[in-house]
């Protein structure tokens, strides 16, 4: 594999502190052409000394920051670079692969069927239930075959990980072997009464899509979600379609960084193969807040966390849902070799965040709560663990 040497992060840490409009910081200006910024500028330098600091103790070679705040998109900025080769900057045009966040997404396009039944074309079926069995619209599939074990699983199930479908994922094998392989293994526990991640239960989701709308996955969100909400630089990653100035992904590795081996987008699908910017995210997150689309119905049941027999499972549809007397956060992070990005609504404080970077491993929920804590000038905000497990 390609390494790429120690020497290089000073460079790359350099070009993250570079001067520039706003507050300071980052690479703005000529460097970042997408560059967005309505915050002051004490409230932008904290933001880009939170981001800093991540990409100096984390060794973070470029990250890219969308920030929602008082209905409208505050902030939108680049840091480091995309590719260390050239040392091209990350500016806030910059794609990113974004992994699980896909599910988010995902979820939305499913639920536009559940609002609006014209989108579907499918013979015998006049309209999508969440408490319908998925059974139901997948008994003609060509790419998936539904177990016993499996048939009484429902919509919501999947769409709120409860299904008890176990996890299975691959960089180099179709999605259609991938739920075959959790196929044989049947459950870890009966459907709705336990949490498991699961990136099968989301493949099934993007199938359900496929064979309701009579449209490829990826030309369904094109054509549903990400055009209606004026997503310009958001796609599906197909083998034909990756963009000229995505973003490298890189691994940190003791000394040196290192180009881990790429995730087919078929091995993806439905459960992470969105390619997008921090500024489509942001836009993404501002549509969420503004409750735009979907009914409001369709909201509440999007953010209501599904109650299990002991417990709360803390993930409504497509997000992982937290709330306590003194906060409410809707979040959602994704992670593939080479990426790791995080999707946030602090409720309670008024700020939405997206974070893309391209290093592997980071705290990206940390860092989006040191943000929104950064650009509500308080010294910390939640970032409260994820749900309990119940997978074997």
């Amino acid at each position: 594999m390609n390494r790429i040497g120690i020497l290089v992060l000073a460079s790359v840490l350099l070009v993250g502190c570079g001067g520039g409009g706003g507050g300071g910081g980052g690479n703005p200006g000529p460097n970042d052409p997408g560059y967005i910024s309505l915050l002051d500028a004490a409230t932008e330098a904290r933001v880009d000394q939170v981001v800093r600091d991540y990409q100096f103790t984390n060794h973070i070679a470029g990250a890219t920051v969308g920030v929602v705040k008082d209905n409208k998109v505050v902030l939108v900025k680049g840091y480091g670079v995309s590719d260390l080769g050239p040392g091209t900057s990350a500016d806030a045009n910059t794609p990113f692969e974004i992994g699980s966040c896909s599910k988010s997404f995902t979820a939305f396009g499913l639920l536009r069927m559940l609002d609006d039944p014209s989108l579907i074309t499918k013979p015998g079926i006049a309209a999508l239930a969440l408490d319908e069995r998925v059974a139901v619209y997948l008994a003609d599939s060509p790419n998936v075959a539904i177990p016993p074990a499996w048939e009484n699983i429902t919509v919501r199930e999947l769409l709120s990980m409860t299904s008890g479908i176990p996890d299975g994922s691959s960089n180099t094998k179709i999605w259609q072997v991938i739920v075959a392989e959790a196929a044989a293994k049947g459950v870890d526990f009966g459907p709705g009464t336990g949490y498991c991640y699961s990136n099968p239960g989301y493949m099934l989701l993007g199938e359900v899509i496929q064979q309701l709308s009579g449209l490829a996955y990826a030309d369904y969100m094109k054509q549903y979600v990400f055009t209606p909400l004026g997503l310009t630089n958001t796609i599906v990653h197909l083998p034909g379609n990756t963009p000229a100035t995505l973003s490298k992904g890189y691994s940190w590795q003791g000394s040196a960084w290192i180009e881990p081996a790429k995730r087919s987008p078929l091995s993806s699908f439905s459960s992470g193969a969105v390619v997008t910017t921090a500024g489509d995210l942001a836009k993404f997150l501002l549509a969420l807040e503004q409750k735009k689309i979907l009914k409001p119905a369709t909201y509440e049941a999007m953010w209501t966390a599904v109650e299990l027999p002991t417990r709360s499972s803390q993930w409504g549809l497509g997000w992982n849902v937290v709330e306590t007397e003194d906060y409410k956060i809707y979040r959602k992070d994704g992670g593939l070799p080479g990426y790791s990005a995080q999707m946030s609504i602090y409720v309670h404080a008024g700020v939405s965040v997206a974070l893309c970077t391209n290093e592997t491993s980071v705290p990206t929920s940390q860092i989006v709560a040191d943000i929104v804590a950064a650009i509500k000038d308080v010294e910390t905000e939640p970032n409260p663990p994820g749900p309990q497990s119940d997978c074997d």
